[in-house]
């Protein structure tokens, strides 16, 4: 029985990712959900072409109806054909993250099996599973990451890998608008002394970026399509802090899922300062409007009494705000201790950007949106993954995997 747990803790990644393709071809294949809302801009596309009136007409970004669009020969944009393709393209940031491990000799010793934990991370499963944006905006990104890293630590670095870096980033932004943000992190290397022709490669980098996105970002006058629902309206408001609290809070509970023992390290060693900010944490989730969110709503209220739920939901968004400071925290922490790195300064800046992008997403919040730092925070946690007990890391996958499988299985009730 050990050596069977211990076989399952180390194969757990590919486990995931095998659990996540019998439940695409398990559950319902009708499509659902926003699977229905982008395969309808394939459609878009298909009537008007590659044109102005494709850009505007389309309510979301461009390249997830155009990728869809290549595969639609093969996929018909049935289900579950186009379900197993973005279920590729996970399976390729995987691969792309075992690569970009490889390129550095202090994570050269990675396991093609790690960058597999991408799917033991809660929520994944929701992004792996279903035709939805991230599947191929995270794609764009993670091949972005390997060729920023490639220049990064190559001893003769070329400008060639900066502007094919860029220009993923481009595409990655072109799928989700968000990503626009993930610029900064990468301009960050023009304070480090020690790399090589970093004047030339901020600047590139910066013109490939505008280069590829600008020119849509014109057509529609602003950073979302005419037709976007995200599109602000005079009078409304323009920021979200509860769901930049909702963001940092899943992004804690993440990080103690995928490296509990430097987790729990951490908060060890700064018990004062983490339950400092707990309490301030506390006060402030209070202080919030609408200080409630409902975590798995679509399991809880077929499960509890409207009252009960209220309750949990209450509870949860209290402990959401502690959870975000000292997430902030520890983010700024990291960054402090390693301000010397460049690869793992970026890491952390990657990670905050993102974060902090629901900041500006005012009519919802996914657990999805925070899961958007997947590629970068398997990456940041490889050097900072510490064995525990076997036992209790089975249980550690165990709840993640149960919660990834109720957040797919939950929407088909």
């Amino acid at each position: 029985m050990e050596e069977l747990i211990k076989g399952i803790n180390k194969n757990i990644g590919a486990i995931s990712a095998l659990l996540l393709l019998a439940l695409i071809f398990i559950l319902p294949h009708p499509i659902i959900w926003d699977e229905q809302w982008y395969t309808d801009g394939v459609n878009t596309l298909k009537t008007y072409g590659l044109s102005h009136d494709f850009f505007v007409k389309n309510p979301a970004a461009p390249m997830h109806a155009i990728v869809q669009y290549i595969f639609s020969p093969i996929t018909h944009l049935q289900s579950p054909q186009i379900r197993i393709v973005n279920f590729i393209m996970c399976i390729s940031i995987c691969l792309i993250l075992y690569k970009t491990l490889k390129l550095d000799y202090k994570t050269s010793n990675a396991a093609i099996g790690y960058s597999f934990s991408v799917f033991t991370l809660p929520s994944f499963f929701v992004i792996g599973f279903f035709a939805i944006t991230e599947g191929p905006c995270l794609l764009f990104y993670t091949v972005s990451l390997y060729f920023l890293m490639k220049y990064i630590i190559a001893e003769k670095p070329m400008l060639w890998q900066i502007i094919i870096s860029a220009v993923f980033l481009g595409l990655a932004i072109l799928t989700r608008q968000i990503f626009l943000v993930c610029v900064g992190p990468a301009c960050a290397m023009i304070f480090y002394k020690h790399l090589k022709s970093r004047f030339p490669a901020v600047i590139l980098f910066g013109i490939s970026v505008i280069l590829i996105t600008g020119p849509v970002f014109y057509i529609w006058r602003g950073l979302v399509p005419p037709g976007s629902v995200f599109r602000h309206h005079p009078g409304a408001s323009r920021f979200s802090l509860k769901h930049a609290a909702l963001s940092y809070g899943y992004a804690f509970f993440y990080c103690l899922l995928l490296m509990p023992l430097y987790m729990y390290r951490f908060l060890q060693k700064n018990w004062k300062v983490v339950l400092i900010l707990a309490i301030a944490g506390l006060a402030a989730s209070s202080a919030i409007e609408d200080n409630s969110f409902v975590p798995m709503s679509g399991l809880l209220p077929h499960v509890f009494s409207q009252t009960t739920v209220d309750i949990i939901s209450i509870g949860f968004f209290k402990v959401i705000g502690m959870a975000c400071l000292i997430m902030l925290c520890f983010l700024f922490y990291e960054f402090y201790i390693n301000r010397n790195d460049f690869k793992q300064v970026f890491f952390v800046l990657s990670m905050l950007c993102i974060l902090a992008t629901p900041l500006m997403l005012m009519d919802q919040f996914s657990s999805r949106y925070s899961m958007q730092i997947a590629p970068i925070l398997v990456l940041f946690a490889f050097s900072r993954v510490k064995p525990i007990d076997y036992r209790m890391q089975f249980v550690v996958n165990a709840i993640a995997i149960t919660i990834n499988v109720i957040s797919i299985v939950t929407f088909f009730i």
